[in-house]
């Protein structure tokens, strides 16, 4: 699903906050497009590295400073593993933020091994929900790490 080599499309259609099939607690767990963009932007495309000391990408086959990163799965199917590590992984409180860290049984089959999803509670009148603030590959045969300005792995 690219545009043009090295460039995967970014395109997504879907509501301002797509509602995944996962659910914690019972509750509803919704992926803002914001979120979406910003996954893509730094773990796709890699969008601040200079800021930032450490990044993992997923591998959809695009160009990062130089490198090729290999085509093990799309773009939209990142939304699918999102929801996936939801509903397998083990939820744990930080500071104010519940992160899930999953551990994907065939690795093999989109170059992810660990993935980690980052949410938070949203209380509103309509009752408590869960959204998705960030969500990246931590390892995996085909996640590539770049640190400190460089390719590491």
């Amino acid at each position: 699903m690219s545009n043009e080599k090295g460039t995967p499309e970014i395109t997504f259609v879907h509501r301002e906050k797509q509602e995944l099939e996962a659910r914690l607690v019972g509750k509803p767990v919704y992926l803002p497009v914001e979120t979406m963009k910003h996954v893509i932007a730094r773990h796709v495309m890699g969008e601040g590295l200079e800021r930032k000391t450490k990044t993992t990408f997923y591998p959809v086959g695009q160009e990062v400073r130089g490198r090729e990163i290999p085509k093990m799965m799309r773009v939209d199917e990142i939304v699918y593993y999102i929801d996936e590590a939801v509903k397998g992984g083990k939820p744990r409180i930080e500071e104010d933020k519940i992160v899930i860290t999953y551990e994907f049984d065939e690795p093999e089959k989109a170059g992810i091994k660990k993935l980690k999803v980052v949410l938070k509670e949203v209380r509103g009148d309509f009752g408590v929900h869960f959204e998705v603030l960030t969500a990246y590959p931590i390892s995996g045969p085909y996640v590539p790490l770049y640190e400190a300005g460089r390719w590491v792995k």
